[in-house]
């Protein structure tokens, strides 16, 4: 979804056509997202899509984007609950000018949304960890 002024920031040119959905917006306020770094490293900010994970077609925009979530409680639920996905929890102050979300909650997990980073990004440098 790149506009026509090519000095916009904008996804990467190999993401399907309708990735961001285009009832994503842009974010704004403080984003949570689990990661094993700490600090946080780029490869904590790798989507499914980027790491080679197979999902199906109907998930191919939501598999280039990351999890977050807007509520702490949720990611420090679903650190405790998946140990797998991370060993802290980082956070940041998202803008319209970092890319798209979209609310996908997961289960009791109401918070969890779906954020598509501007190609230009350095996601990982935008996050801070957070104590517990």
């Amino acid at each position: 979804m790149n506009g026509p002024d090519d000095s916009a920031p904008g996804f990467p040119a190999d993401w399907p056509s309708e990735c961001p959905p285009a009832d994503a917006n842009g974010p704004d306020g403080i984003f949570y997202r689990l990661v094993h770094g700490v600090p946080p490293a780029s490869e904590d900010f790798v989507s499914y899509a980027e790491a080679g994970k197979q999902v199906p077609a109907a998930r191919a925009c939501e598999a280039r984007g990351l999890s977050l979530f807007t509520d702490i409680s949720d990611a420090f639920h679903y650190l405790r609950k998946f140990p797998s996905l991370g060993r802290g929890v980082a956070s940041a102050a998202l803008t319209d000018q970092h890319g798209k979300v979209k609310a996908t909650p997961r289960g009791p997990a109401s918070s969890h949304c779906t954020w598509w980073p501007f190609a230009s990004i350095s996601r990982h440098s935008l996050f801070q960890p957070v104590d517990p």
